[in-house]
Formats: structure tokens, sequence, C-alpha cells
């Protein structure tokens, strides 16, 4: 690069963002000068002359990156198969905000097939949490940008063959208080992989739980009354407006008068026991609450489930 004086550790790469995509031609491409790399247009220069062009992102010394500049076409992968396994860890609470931890185990096969008379070095993107482990592969890298592990296959020249690859990524998955689910804490309390203490909470947070969702239950019961009560007394006033002057008369000689305060009666008496459902439903939750708050806090949020 002439504006550094300086060589580029560039190395050449088959990249593939996922099985069953297309690959792309690509650069390992570090910055192993000394000096701040400016982001600009990046040509790719061959034995045959230009193999593409490419966008270069503004690299600090030792930052590196993955750069595509054209289509490989010699290169393809596909997924034979997958099985995938979830493993709850831990459970944590606070701020009213349930989380579970978990390993996330995925067992892959995938057919790789390399048609050129040339070796190839294929880096598949795997994106998975920063954390994760992977076996199976030749050898990995890092993608810095997307915080992910790459996998990385030496593949021999007009070859084809199965690789068995597996990853296990350390995963949380975070629920509001008000949309935890009682079905799901019955299945934690009873999973061997959950500590027992903390199995012993969800337990009994799944019996507050369900005491929460029976009363949503009846809540919703009585705002659909509502709903059907309205929309009465709406139609029976257009009914008493269309009378014109004959409906000054009383609930005593206008049936339409009665109707309609009978149903003006049911419709306060139903908001007031919507209000005394609401309050208790969040007395029920406030129980979820204080039993939840016996597990541990919750630390980091920087992982995502």
């Amino acid at each position: 690069m002439p504006f550094v004086q300086d060589a580029i550790e560039v190395e050449t790469i088959t990249f593939m963002p996922s099985p069953g995509e297309p690959a792309r031609s690509g650069l390992r491409f570090t910055n192993s000068t000394r000096q701040t790399i400016p982001g600009g247009t990046l040509a790719v220069l061959g034995e045959t002359g230009l193999l593409g062009e490419s966008a270069l992102p503004r690299l600090k010394p030792s930052e590196r990156r993955f750069i595509e500049y054209g289509v490989e076409l010699d290169v393809e992968v596909s997924r034979v198969r997958q099985t995938q396994k979830e493993e709850p860890q831990r459970l944590t609470f606070s701020d009213d905000e349930f989380e579970e931890h978990f390993l996330r185990k995925r067992d892959q096969l995938l057919r790789i097939e390399n048609r050129s008379g040339q070796t190839r070095q294929l880096y598949l993107a795997l994106n998975l949490a920063a954390n994760s482990q992977v076996q199976g592969a030749d050898r990995l890298d890092f993608d810095h940008e997307k915080k992910s592990p790459v996998a990385i296959f030496e593949l021999a020249p007009q070859s084809r063959a199965e690789r068995p690859l597996t990853t296990m990524e350390g995963l949380v998955r975070r629920s509001d208080l008000r949309s935890l689910q009682a079905a799901r804490l019955l299945q934690l309390s009873t999973t061997s992989t959950v500590p027992a203490t903390e199995r012993s909470i969800a337990a009994e947070a799944y019996a507050r739980q369900k005491d929460v969702e029976d009363a949503a239950k009846e809540v919703d019961k009585v705002r659909g009354e509502i709903k059907k009560t309205e929309k009465d007394l709406e139609r029976l006033r257009e009914h008493l407006k269309a009378l014109g002057k004959d409906s000054g008369a009383g609930p005593e000689g206008n049936p339409l008068v009665k109707r309609i305060l009978e149903a003006e009666d049911r419709l306060s008496a139903s908001q007031k026991r919507l209000e005394s459902l609401e309050s208790d439903q969040d007395r029920r939750r406030d129980a979820v609450r204080k039993v939840l708050e016996r597990l541990p806090k919750n630390k980091d949020k920087s992982t995502g489930g």
C-alpha cells in the first residue's frame, strides 16, 4: 500500500454466511502496519487481472476484517441434518425481569464440496454468541465485527466430504414479570440441570403464577361483558334518539329508557368488579415477585437469547 509504504497481511479465503447460501470469494485482511488505514474502495488483483472490488472499512493497527469481493462458484456447503437441544443451567431475577441461563447444543452434519482444482480455505460464519465452543472444524477464527466465532475448513482440490460440527453456546432468555407463564415455570421446576434450590423456587412461583393466570381469565371475561354492555347501550341510545319527541317518557312509559337504565346499572357494576379483580391480580402478581426475589440477582445483560 503506497501511502503507508508497508506490506499488508492478507489471506485469500472462501467465505460463507451459512450452509446453503452462495459462497463468496474473500480476504482475511489484517492491518499489520503501525498506522490506521482509512476506509475506501478496495481493488483485488490476481494473476488474471482484476478479480473484484469491495469496500474497506477504517482499520486501526492490528485490526482485521473479512472482506468479500466476488462470487465463489466452486464451493458448496449444505446441511445434511441438524439436531438442537437446550439445557437450562441457572435462574435469576431482579427488577421484575426473570432470566433463564441455558446452554444450546447444536449437532450438524455438513456436506462440503470443492470443485476447484485448487485448495480452498472455507470460512463458515456460525452466528453464535462470543462465548461459544466449537468442535469439528480444522481451525477457528473470530469475526470481531459480528462478535461471533468462524469455523475454518481446509478443502483439498476437487474434494467432497461430510463433516460433523458441534457447537455449544451460553445464552440468556429474559421475560418481564407480566409475560411470565406458569407452564414454563413448571417445566423449569422439574429440570434436573437447574440447581435444586432454584427448582424449588420455580415450583413455588408456578403455583403463584397459576393464580395470576386464573385471575386473568376472570378479568378478560368481565372486560368482555363491559364491551358488550357498552355496545348495547350505544344501540339503545340510538333507538331512543330516533323516537324524537316520544323519547322523553320515563322508564314506566318507555321500555327503551328502562332498558338503558338497566344497562347502565350493569355497566357500573361490571366496572367496579373489574377494578376489584385488577387490584386482586396485582396482589397475586406481587406474590410471584416476592417468591422470585429469592433467586440470585441478574448480572450482565450483554448476552441475548
